[in-house]
């Protein structure tokens, strides 16, 4: 079977996604936030390992995908709300527990809807399908999950953060690829701040301002509105 957007091979995958949050909003049920943890912290250390190895293959082992450390360090957005996710969950931090949900459940499903250049027309059992589409489907379980396992609860007074947050990431990365651009041969293009690349939203923006990060900025505006119309839809009403 051959991997990409919208084929059986996808859907497949996809399915499993929402069958793994059931199970864990199924075996959470009715425990105590401590136990919540201990379950969350085990599916953590898998999304770490499955990262390392994910990484390790296509720096070290792929043969048809062709890369460096310098662009593959975890500065992805997907990422770095994947990354966030258990010391959200440790701390009890609502700020780290809206970004990972929020943005990370976004980022994921856009990646799984737009791959990059080199994950469509892939064998499903290759190292680059699985390393790809599997960890992109961990990460969208394990950042809805903190809503359908009841650890997080969206409010509208949260989103405002998760902008901030999003804002300050986003020069971080820019910063982070001019300083590998300048010093070395490697396109870093961590967050898009330099090319749109085959994501068709972000390249309405840079046609409209051709200015490397400056482009992006006007997406917060519509990306803050959607997040506080989504945030009371789903809040929960807390039961004493």
């Amino acid at each position: 079977m051959i991997m990409n957007v919208f084929s059986a091979s996808w859907f497949i995958v996809m399915a499993l996604q929402i069958v793994f949050i059931v199970i864990l909003a199924t075996i959470s049920k009715g425990k105590s936030y401590d136990e919540k943890e201990k379950i969350y912290k085990g599916l953590y250390i898998f999304l770490i390992i499955y990262y390392v190895a994910y990484k390790g293959y296509l720096i070290w082992g792929s043969k048809t995908y062709e890369t460096s450390v310098l662009n593959e360090l975890p500065l992805a957005l997907c990422q770095v709300a994947s990354l966030l996710t258990y010391p959200g969950v440790a701390t009890k931090s609502k700020a780290l527990q809206s970004f990972s949900f929020f943005i990370g459940s976004v980022c994921a499903t856009l990646a799984m809807l737009m791959p990059v250049a080199g994950f469509t027309e892939i064998p499903l059992l290759s190292g680059e399908a699985i390393g790809y589409y599997g960890y992109h489907g961990l990460v969208i379980v394990m950042c809805v999950s903190l809503y359908t396992m009841k650890i997080y609860n969206p409010e509208i007074k949260h989103v405002p953060f998760v902008m901030l947050q999003l804002a300050l990431y986003s020069l971080i990365s820019h910063i982070v690829n001019f300083i590998i651009r300048s010093n070395t041969d490697v396109a870093a293009n961590y967050f898009f701040t330099y090319d749109p690349e085959r994501n068709p939203i972000l390249k309405i923006f840079r046609n409209l301002i051709d200015i490397n990060y400056v482009y992006l900025l006007p997406l917060i505006i519509p990306v803050g509105a959607i997040l506080a119309a989504a945030a009371p839809l789903l809040h929960r009403k807390e039961t004493k």
